[in-house]
């Protein structure tokens, strides 16, 4: 019997033919503009066929779950049924808390954690208005992660730039994001800015367009 070992002996390297990535970037693009009308057929087509599947299965598991044997199901075996989502419950919690925990030791995190915890004190306080993380963020992006008062970068201070309300909440301040400027631990506390009213938006354009 004869073997032939010409697929043995052929080197591994010819199983990819483009070694270089950024050539096969390259193919694959030109590939997809000779063949844009095909390949969008066929994703539409695609996306029919799953739609309709997915329908297909939503309606049976809505026939069962209003069919009667469920129902019949359901009233012989409330205890164990209790048990079950309790035991569920407890397990997500579990993990939703700890998912909450490692997501708050992130930069986005933790920067969801301070705009939250300003709105519960404007709250509590009584104050008018709020802002998302997302406009803090812009906010910080527009003077170039920079405190306004002293203009260190925040990648140079031990603690991330907090939010300073230009007019403080005590004396009748909103907490609108036109009414926050970011400072630095040092600049925002008693020994800098404090309760005092001091815009230093204006007075910062080396750093941003107020």
């Amino acid at each position: 019997m004869i073997v032939d070992l010409g697929d043995f002996n052929r080197p591994k390297y010819k199983r990819m033919p483009y070694k270089n990535y950024e050539d096969r970037k390259r193919r694959t693009r030109e590939y997809y503009a000779e063949n844009r009308e095909t390949i969008s057929t066929k994703r539409k087509t695609k996306r029919l066929v799953d739609g309709s599947v997915l329908e297909r299965e939503r309606s049976r598991y809505d026939e069962l779950k209003n069919s009667e044997s469920c129902h019949h199901w359901y009233s012989k075996n409330k205890e164990k049924r209790r048990e079950y989502m309790q035991a569920y419950r407890s397990k997500k919690l579990v993990e939703l808390r700890e998912r909450e925990r490692l997501y708050g030791l992130t930069p986005k995190g933790k920067e969801v954690r301070r705009v939250a915890s300003q709105t519960h004190r404007a709250k509590y306080a009584d104050v008018e208005g709020s802002y998302t993380t997302q406009e803090w963020i812009e906010l910080k992006t527009k003077y170039d992660n920079r405190c306004l008062c002293c203009g260190r970068h925040e990648s140079e201070l031990d603690d991330p730039l907090q939010q300073d309300h230009v007019i403080p909440i005590s004396k009748g301040g909103t907490n609108w994001i036109t009414n926050i400027q970011p400072l630095c631990e040092k600049c925002n506390g008693m020994s800098g800015k404090g309760t005092k009213t001091i815009d230093y938006r204006s007075e910062m354009k080396l750093y941003g367009k107020p």
